[in-house]
């Protein structure tokens, strides 16, 4: 039984950048395919992968895949490559593996069938390494585990829909161990939160309104103390003025009483000529006798 591990390769290296197309190279194509596939399977979580180093080429990515993995059902090792023609108009997706009538021609065509489902384009069939024109396919014949090799596309009449090829190998990995993709279910949309409410709000108003009182209260008090301390200035003055007159009534009674003694001497001192005529006289020795 084959281990559930599928290895994810990218087609050539930094040093060897496969065919051209369209302003693009192979390289460049196949390691974005294999990170979109990568992260569909993290995300569906169902069967473990890694990823060789993408800047090894074949020979170096052959050496670290065995390195790791000794056994023909430690897994089974993809190789995306794009496919190359001096015909333009040459298009479609086929998959290469390596023996016929053996497990790698069954999952090929379980790999192969998801490719062609999900892309849509001509089916060039599925093939067996050794009638390669190159002479064999070395990812294939010297990886330890079991090997494909699918041609996603053409460069030259491709439409570089990478997540689209992406998606048909992530589909087509899990069918080879009979396994469908999880329903990932969107993320349920959080409810609006309400912003905290801070419980100090309602006192510190509280308290704003109460400093504020004090404040008024204090303005009032400040101009209450500045009209006592005028009052107090108008009741000084007034006790001033107050003694002045006190001090001006003793003067007037002492010279009252001054003007008095002068007033009793003078009387003492004075002889009045008697009036003349008879009754006149009289009234006045009367009185003087008195």
């Amino acid at each position: 039984m084959i281990t559930k591990r599928v290895i994810l390769s990218a087609g050539h290296g930094k040093g060897s950048p496969g065919s051209y197309g369209q302003g693009k190279t192979e390289y460049s194509q196949t390691v974005d395919i294999v990170n979109r596939t990568a992260w569909y399977l993290k995300r569906d979580g169902q069967l473990p992968y890694v990823v060789v180093p993408p800047e090894l080429d074949v020979a170096h990515a052959i050496a670290w895949v065995n390195a790791r993995y000794k056994r023909i059902n430690d897994g089974i090792a993809v190789e995306v490559h794009k496919n190359d023609f001096s015909n333009s108009s040459a298009n479609g997706l086929e998959t290469w593996y390596g023996d016929p009538g053996t497990t790698s021609q069954v999952i090929a065509t379980k790999l192969h069938k998801k490719l062609i489902e999900i892309t849509k384009l001509r089916d060039r069939g599925i093939k067996t390494y050794k009638n390669a024109p190159q002479g064999g396919l070395v990812w294939i014949s010297q990886t330890n585990t079991w090997a494909l090799l699918p041609e996603m596309g053409f460069m030259d009449s491709d439409t570089m829909n990478n997540d689209l090829y992406a998606k048909a190998l992530f589909e087509g990995i899990l069918n080879m161990w009979g396994l469908k993709p999880r329903v990932v279910k969107p993320p349920v949309p959080l409810k609006p939160l309400k912003p905290p409410v801070d419980p100090c709000i309602k006192t510190t108003k509280e308290l704003a309104k109460v400093t504020g009182l004090l404040y008024d209260a204090n303005s009032n008090i400040m101009k209450l103390n500045a009209v006592i301390l005028k009052k107090d200035l108008e009741i000084e003055r007034m006790v001033l003025a107050m003694g002045d007159l006190q001090g001006d009534l003793r003067v007037c009674r002492n010279k009252k009483d001054v003007f008095a003694e002068s007033l009793e001497k003078y009387r003492g001192e004075v002889v009045l000529e008697p009036p003349t005529g008879f009754w006149a006289k009289l009234r006045w020795l009367l009185g003087k006798g008195g």
